[in-house]
């Protein structure tokens, strides 16, 4: 089997989320840490589960070659292009931790419900890098939805606010920025007042959960 271009840009993102990975048998794959999840459909279908402890080491090895396949056996994953291969060891996929096992979803209420442009999100990750924000929020103030950038350690220091949506909520939703690993997408984007967020892209059939901070409110 080969990995498309989609399937590989979606591994990498789950690397950057978890280097842990078990990869499912099927096309639904998924990577979690505590109180975060992304899920993808992918076109592959893999034939088994397979478990990789260094999932980021793995992505490098395969990109060592142009158009590789992939094979399995026992014990190794086999990365082969012509007369070459990589024979990459599994892990025991019992010692991998799952933190949101296989089949379990976020049974979550949906708040306010809203759509988040590729475009605004691009901007959005841009200043937090260029202002060294720690964290960003989706701020509902009864009229309008704004997606901020935020500077915890100076209240004076520069930020950022696209308007996104209108809306008769009032609430805020702050996300430490470490949890903003999207991929570049228009997202369906829902909020519930026990401080949980939903990201669905359509398009990419690919969808980020993950709780938002303490301080987070919904009126």
């Amino acid at each position: 089997m080969k990995l498309s271009k989609e399937t590989l840009q979606i591994f990498e993102n789950f690397a950057d989320i978890n280097e842990k990975m078990i990869i499912y048998q099927g096309n639904q794959q998924r990577i979690s840490k505590k109180n975060w999840l992304a899920e993808a459909e992918i076109t592959e279908s893999f034939p088994e589960d397979v478990g990789i402890y260094d999932f980021k080491q793995f992505l490098t090895v395969y990109k060592l070659f142009d158009d590789p396949d992939i094979d399995f056996d026992k014990d190794y994953i086999i990365i082969k292009q012509n007369k070459q291969q990589v024979k990459y060891k599994k892990s025991n996929i019992n010692l991998i931790e799952v933190f949101i096992p296989k089949g379990k979803k976020f049974n979550v209420s949906i708040d306010e419900e809203f759509t988040l442009s590729k475009d605004i999100l691009k901007k959005i990750k841009k200043a937090t890098y260029m202002f060294k924000d720690q964290h960003v929020s989706f701020h509902g103030d009864g009229s309008f939805i704004y997606f901020k950038s935020h500077n915890d350690t100076d209240k004076n220091a520069s930020f950022a606010s696209f308007e996104v949506a209108p809306t008769t909520k009032e609430f805020k939703m702050v996300i430490d920025t470490e949890r903003m690993k999207l991929l570049d997408h228009d997202y369906r984007v829902q909020i519930s007042k026990t401080k949980v967020i939903q990201f669905h892209s359509q398009e990419a059939k690919l969808n980020y959960v993950f709780g938002c901070e303490m301080v987070s409110y919904f009126k």
